[in-house]
């Protein structure tokens, strides 16, 4: 029971009523520190169970996601600079995450875990959610300002793991809290030194149990993903051209629905060539690069019309994928009607671009 006293509680909270407890800033923010740190591990790992996430030819991978940023975001030149590794950059972010959840989440180097994740939602914030209208529609924002109180105030000793390490090391010195005042220095440098070489263990212990378990489950759960992915990659014309975004010729959807059939043979195609009409079969889609940057798809979905849409949704920049029915984001579950590009479902509320194509010839053109 004195090991849960110690775990919960510095030892001038133990004695007080619960409601003088809960005015203390430590467990005031304590529901916020669990929260926080759940999420961020939870985050972190499903990024490194995820075959997708490190698969440089799909539409959810990093490497796509900062392709996409890096044409609205402010730091767009760092952002450049990181797609080159995309696969290191994104085992940064992914760990990070972790380790931040982690340090949070048991209470061990607190300040230093909120830094972290205020400084990891500071670069969501300036890629993926940049440019979301109303701000407040973005989360990372409000995951910067959440992380500001536990960067301040820290666990304030309660559920603290490191605050039972300091503890303990402190009874094994022969010190009581009351008496810090009257400790040589030496000793407490001694006690400082154990307390940090004590944290650093768990940390590191912890983080490796973590990682190992992100590792076994993507091995078995990443499996069946990668298949699944492979089974749904077979619906599309272009299967891995079509999952980056950058590969293909540039086109785009038509917000029209305009008939390729009414194009005249012998006229001159209006517009630049996209690919040939066969690439398209009913029901699928085709993947290229629109002549203003963005990657987007053309559809067929009767036979003779074609519809071109960007793959940028509109609520935070993902990349959106067509599923054979509609067209869904990956990030935070937008949905797009496939004769339309409006948003049937999810937190985006504009449709998908839009662009005019025509066929002439067996071939595409997007005008």
């Amino acid at each position: 029971m004195g090991r849960w006293h110690g775990l919960c509680m510095t030892s001038s909270s133990r004695d007080l009523p619960w409601r003088d407890r809960f005015a203390m800033s430590g467990w005031a923010l304590l529901p916020l520190r669990l929260f926080l740190g759940f999420t961020l591990l939870y985050a972190g790992l499903l990024k490194l169970t995820d075959p997708n996430y490190f698969d440089a030819t799909s539409s959810s991978s990093v490497q796509a996601q900062m392709l996409l940023a890096i044409k609205r975001s402010p730091i767009s030149l760092l952002i450049s600079q990181a797609a080159e590794h995309a696969t290191l950059s994104g085992l940064v972010i992914a760990v990070g995450e972790v380790a931040v959840g982690i340090s949070v989440l048991l209470g061990v180097w607190s300040r230093l875990g909120a830094l972290g994740g205020f400084l990891l939602s500071l670069s969501f914030f300036l890629t993926v959610s940049w440019g979301t209208s109303p701000y407040f529609f973005g989360p990372d924002i409000v995951f910067m300002a959440a992380f500001v109180p536990l960067m301040l105030a820290g666990d304030g000793g309660v559920w603290s793991v490191g605050a039972l390490i300091r503890a303990r090391t402190m009874r094994e010195a022969g010190l009581v809290a009351g008496s810090i005042g009257q400790v040589a220095p030496a000793n407490l440098a001694v006690v400082d030194r154990r307390v940090l070489l004590r944290t650093g263990g768990v940390a590191v212990g912890a983080g490796v149990l973590a990682l190992v378990v992100g590792g076994v489950a993507r091995t078995f759960g990443g499996r069946s993903a990668s298949e699944t992915a492979g089974g749904a990659a077979t619906t599309s014309p272009s299967p891995s051209p079509s999952a980056k975004p950058s590969t293909s010729s540039s086109a785009k959807p038509t917000a029209t629905s305009s008939p390729s059939a009414s194009a005249s043979a012998t006229a001159k195609p209006v517009g630049t060539k996209i690919g040939a009409a066969t690439d398209v079969p009913v029901g699928t889609a085709f993947s290229f690069d629109a002549p203003d940057g963005n990657p987007a798809y053309v559809v067929q979905p009767a036979a003779g019309t074609y519809l071109a849409y960007s793959r940028v949704c509109p609520h935070q920049g993902c990349s959106v994928d067509f599923t054979g029915q509609e067209f869904a984001c990956p990030c935070h579950g937008a949905v797009f009607a496939e004769g339309t590009g409006d948003a049937i479902s999810g937190p985006a509320r504009s449709p998908l671009q839009k662009y005019q194509v025509t066929e002439s010839g067996g071939s595409l053109y997007v005008v």
